[in-house]
């Protein structure tokens, strides 16, 4: 079965988490600190934050900027539930507003919901697509940027997470690069990091990683370059490859995106082809398992662009990991298939 995650773990990563293990010093230690700051150096970043997940990053974030019960956070519904779950954590009410037609947000689906309750708004880099942040900032609400599909740079030289109040980022197993689990979170206000110092840092009650998942962290760091380059090069051979009726959308966003995911859009019952491809051992799915505002009870129409990328939104393998046989292979069952 060809898996449409899986993460790139090979000896120099094993190495790393055995060389702490052998040291026995396995909580959070100097490896944390060191996976902190190469992430912010290799980014760019002022700072970054270790924490236990991308989940908890954000939840940390929101507190820091004294968001509390009563006040409002604009979501998009086309995005994992743990990003209602964090705002839901902080007591603030979840305001969930459509997406454009490529998938990302936009300051036109969020302008109408803006009001004096707002206290920040975010922006999700789905799929590794760009996200206008600077048009975002005009609107005067503090910008959380979500990154957890985004860690790095775009070629013409953007980097994810500069632009925002603050960026969260997730190291699951299946993410750009990962620890097991855990998390970052940076900030771009100094003024809110000296916050965090006071506040979270050296608090037993702030769940962190581990210096075993900071090694592997740290090693995948090294790497990261090589995994952006794999995933660049593999889109390349889809983008030539594969019929170009199920490549509408993202050829227009090629250039926006790091390609942590490969949308293709089909007419096709999306549950059936999940199940064509399984029953040919390659795995795909639907681009997002739900949508928010169906937890909420929200009406469907709503949320037009949300629905339709919903209903036609195909995801195929792409990561590092994948052997060049194994993309000939999805690209050769793809156009017979679809």
């Amino acid at each position: 079965m060809i898996n449409h995650s899986k993460p790139d773990i090979n000896f120099e990563d094993k190495k790393a988490v055995n060389d702490v293990l052998d040291s026995l010093n396995l909580v959070k230690g100097k490896y944390v600190k060191k996976f902190e700051n190469e992430f912010a150096k290799q980014f760019q970043y002022q700072n970054a934050i270790a924490t236990s997940s991308g989940t908890y990053a954000l939840v940390i974030g929101l507190k820091l900027l004294g968001i509390k019960s009563g006040d409002e956070v604009i979501i998009p519904t086309y995005v994992c539930n743990n990003v209602l779950e964090a705002v839901v954590n902080v007591g603030a009410i979840p305001i969930i507003c459509d997406i454009c037609d490529h998938w990302v947000v936009t300051p036109e689906n969020v302008m109408k919901h803006i009001n004096s309750k707002t206290k920040a708004i975010i922006i999700v880099h789905i799929y590794g697509i760009w996200a206008d942040v600077d048009e975002f900032n005009k609107l005067g609400v503090p910008i959380v940027e979500d990154c957890c599909h985004s860690i790095g740079n775009l070629p013409d030289g953007r980097v994810f997470g500069h632009k925002g109040t603050m960026s969260f980022f997730s190291f699951h197993a299946t993410k750009c690069l990962t620890t097991g689990e855990g998390g970052m979170l940076v900030l771009n206000d100094e003024a809110l990091f000296e916050k965090y110092k006071k506040s979270f840092i050296n608090k037993a009650a702030t769940p962190v990683i581990t210096d075993v998942q900071a090694s592997l962290g740290l090693s995948q760091l090294n790497r990261y370059c090589n995994f952006l380059n794999r995933r660049n090069l593999i889109a390349e051979k889809y983008l030539n490859n594969l019929n170009q009726t199920t490549l509408t959308k993202i050829n227009k966003i090629a250039k926006k995106t790091i390609f942590y995911r490969f949308p293709l859009i089909t007419d096709r019952d999306i549950n059936e082809v999940v199940g064509v491809f399984g029953k040919e051992n390659i795995a795909v799915r639907r681009g997002v398992d739900s949508m928010l505002h169906r937890y909420l009870n929200l009406n469907d129409k709503d949320f037009p662009n949300s629905v339709n990328a919903f209903n036609h939104t195909l995801s195929i393998p792409i990561y590092p990991a994948l052997t060049d046989n194994e993309v000939e292979t999805i690209i050769n069952k793809i156009n017979t298939i679809l």
